[in-house]
């Protein structure tokens, strides 16, 4: 005998299996993240609490993040992620060229760059930028190279962070932004050392976890805090015996050729830096031989800070 399906029948058949897969799949509820999702909970799991803000994509392509510090992350890891306050300090860095992939944004405001076995993820914070780099094998290269701006000089402080400087002429330092002290975890959260480097392609984080006993993905992190309010001038005993001797113009003009964002402020610093030694007597020596001069971008209004450092 033939075995006879009735219609009815097979058309519940039909709706029930149609139901169970809008419900499985039509949702989706339980569908797997989204690649950007996945690398942001990934950096969420080991990474410190920060305050995020929500990137726009904006119509030169970059994703922009405003505030008192505005981020822009570039379309991809060949451009720069560039941060600016609305006093008018700003700083640029380039970011690791392991990832290749454009940048798509993830749902918490990430801005993930996908590559073969790292991924770079940047976040706006509200005082400049983290901008990560996702291990997800030991396969992934130990160094991470972060392009700075040309005449920027990160240098490596005794804590382990980094402030980058611009040098001008023999031992003037403007302090432009401040990178904290480095950190790197795998996925159960475990530590893996990591340290910066200063070299002439810019700022290194080499995270040191090849052969060590890690549970993959390593996350590592550098975070740039913009010295949004202030500036900071260091000059040489020599340099102080020039001020002082009246050449405000001739420092201020070096000044200028490399740093436009503090040339006007840093006019007024020094001519206020040139009365501060005059009315100490002498330019700072002994175990302090230079002078520090603290100031905001929109000096003369605002409050200067001077002191003999080492």
């Amino acid at each position: 005998m033939r075995r006879v399906i009735r219609a009815g029948r097979s058309t519940a058949l039909l709706a029930t299996a149609a139901l169970a897969l809008t419900i499985g799949v039509g949702t989706g509820a339980d569908a797997a993240p989204s690649a950007p999702d996945r690398v942001a909970d990934q950096i969420e799991r080991v990474a410190p609490k920060a305050s995020l803000r929500d990137f726009a994509r904006g119509r030169d392509g970059r994703f922009t993040a405003g505030g008192r510090v505005d981020v822009a992350a570039p379309e991809s890891t060949s451009g720069v992620v560039v941060l600016r306050s609305v006093e008018g300090a700003s700083v640029t860095l380039g970011l690791p060229r392991e990832a290749t992939a454009a940048a798509k944004v993830a749902q918490d405001g990430t801005a993930v760059y996908a590559g073969r076995s790292v991924d770079v993820a940047v976040q706006a914070t509200t005082t400049g930028a983290r901008v990560l780099t996702v291990l997800s094998s030991k396969d992934a290269p130990s160094t991470y190279t972060y392009g700075l701006a040309d005449g920027v000089v990160p240098v490596i402080n005794p804590d382990g962070s980094a402030t980058l400087t611009v040098p001008v002429g023999a031992a003037t330092v403007i302090d432009l932004a401040t990178v904290q002290a480095p950190w790197a975890k795998d996925a159960e959260g475990r530590r893996v050392p990591t340290h910066f480097e200063s070299t002439a392609d810019g700022l290194v984080q080499v995270v040191e976890h090849a052969g060590a006993d890690l549970t993959y993905p390593v996350v590592a992190d550098p975070h740039v805090d913009l010295n949004w309010a202030n500036f900071t001038v260091t000059l040489s005993q020599a340099e102080q015996r020039i001020l002082l001797a009246g050449d405000v113009t001739g420092l201020g003009t070096a000044i200028c050729a490399v740093a436009a964002p503090v040339c006007v402020p840093a006019a007024a610093l020094l001519a206020s830096g040139l009365q501060w030694l005059f009315e100490r007597g002498s330019i700072c020596t002994g175990s302090k031989p230079r002078l520090r001069m603290v100031a905001p971008y929109t000096f003369p209004i605002g409050g200067a800070v001077f002191g003999c450092v080492k």
